[in-house]
């Protein structure tokens, strides 16, 4: 009797194992954060706005991260002005949307430490396109189905960088957690807010907002910042790296 109840429960544990091998692989959990990306954290300090100011610090949010992605350099210190976005704006931030300041696309934007958030009257150095940032092109789109966009917005976070995202308010969308069923985004109210200054938001925030994805090209001084991908590419542009990370200190 004891030798069939052991046959039986061998039995039973056999074909449990049997079926662990024949039944398909569970499906795992995609993400994506640009604080961690193999080990990298692309993204810089949070930082709180002034009033109606949420879509000039979300932009420059994603474009200070855009330009550590280019260069592949998470610890480079860049830290873009505020100031000198809303100065372009007549001091108000009621645009469309970011883009729509035409500042970034066109002469392009001056780092804090030469034109800080604080400056009063706001005073430009007659060389100054020289050491500013740009974009060459945003795409923007509206959500207008999120629960059908969902792995389209995923696409533009894995291949753009973080993204700037508009309702009444704006926000950096900075990556997603199929787990947790959340975006995540990055604030403008500062590190004490929140996870040091980063929310998570139900799959439906998405839904009717405005997308702003940082397609072009990176310039600086209106010379393109190449992306590191042959020993010859950046063997070209080290000094020019070295100048940069001199003058954005």
């Amino acid at each position: 009797m004891l030798g069939l109840r052991c046959s039986r429960w061998m039995h039973a544990v056999a074909l449990a194992v049997l079926g662990l091998f024949l039944s398909p692989p569970l499906a795992q959990a995609d993400s994506w954060d640009w604080r961690n990306v193999n080990g990298k954290n692309y993204m810089t300090p949070a930082k709180a706005q002034g009033p109606m100011e949420c879509r000039t610090f979300a932009g420059l949010a994603a474009i200070e991260a855009k330009i550590k992605i280019v260069l592949d350099d998470p610890n480079l210190d860049i830290d873009l002005s505020e100031r000198h976005v809303l100065q372009s704006t007549h001091g108000r931030s009621g645009f469309p949307q970011f883009s729509g300041t035409g500042v970034a696309t066109g002469t392009g934007i001056l780092t804090e430490a030469e034109l800080p958030y604080d400056m009063d009257p706001v005073v430009f150095a007659p060389d100054w396109e020289d050491r500013a940032y740009s974009i060459s092109e945003f795409k923007v789109a509206v959500v207008k189905l999120e629960i059908e966009q969902r792995d389209t917005i995923k696409q533009w976070l894995r291949n753009y960088g973080p993204l700037y995202v508009q309702h009444n308010h704006a926000v950096t969308l900075v990556g997603y957690d199929d787990d947790l069923g959340k975006w995540i985004v990055k604030e403008t109210c500062g590190p004490s807010c929140g996870d040091n200054g980063y929310f998570y938001k139900n799959w439906d925030y998405m839904q009717s907002a405005r997308v702003e994805m940082l397609t072009g090209n990176v310039y600086y001084g209106g010379e393109l910042i190449p992306e590191p991908g042959s020993a010859v590419v950046l063997l070209l542009s080290l000094p020019w790296v070295l100048r940069v990370r001199g003058r954005a200190r």
